[in-house]
């Protein structure tokens, strides 16, 4: 049986998406080149981090897909 899943970057959170109207699971990633790969302002990091959980939340509030985070 062949899975498909859709990865989702801190660069990448649209409300509207090709991506939302398919039945594929969403991951989404909170990579290490978006939060560490250079000393980057802690307002930035914090931006990031806010906008994913806000969008898992958006995500989550939809209930239409099965959502890793």
């Amino acid at each position: 049986m062949k899975k498909t899943i859709q990865l989702v970057f801190p660069h990448q959170l649209f409300e509207e998406s090709e991506l939302l109207h398919n039945k594929n699971e969403i991951i989404l990633i909170e990579e290490h080149l978006f939060f560490k790969q250079y000393k980057f302002h802690k307002q930035k990091v914090a931006f990031h981090r806010a906008t994913m959980k806000g969008y898992a939340a958006y995500l989550t509030a939809q209930k239409k897909k099965r959502l890793l985070y």
